[in-house]
């Protein structure tokens, strides 16, 4: 990312300023080589309304609607990645943004993940 000049690598942040990096990002890029399972950057990501662009294996393609919420790359071909990258900066972010709004009050908002959890619950605790 040195010489893409629209991306900042900024570290490790504390809480408060990693929510208000990502909050006013254009997009959250998660490269991740490594699989996960739900990844909490995404959550995060989605919960600001902020797309994400990650790898294409694991959590990652449960929660990213390719070219809807957010975009799936393959990060081990670098080139590969870096042109995507520069062709997804002119996508309609407006578009991806409801998108991921509404996929977030359906699927991910705390009451329907609580909700979720405790039909499982009770259907366990009935056998």
């Amino acid at each position: 990312i040195k010489d893409i000049t629209n991306i900042s690598y900024l570290g490790s942040k504390s809480k408060e300023d990693l929510f208000s990096y990502v909050s006013g990002a254009k997009y959250v890029i998660q490269p991740a080589k490594w699989y996960e399972n739900c990844p909490m950057t995404v959550i995060e990501s989605f919960a600001f309304g902020t797309p994400v662009i990650a790898s294409d294996h694991s959590g990652f393609k449960d929660l990213i609607q390719d070219r809807e919420t957010g975009f799936l790359l393959d990060f081990t071909n670098i080139n590969q990645a870096r042109k995507a990258i520069k062709e997804i900066d002119n996508e309609n972010r407006a578009l991806l943004k409801q998108n991921i709004n509404r996929f977030f009050q359906k699927k991910l908002k705390k009451e329907i993940h609580l909700s979720g959890i405790i039909k499982i619950y009770k259907q366990l605790t009935q056998r």
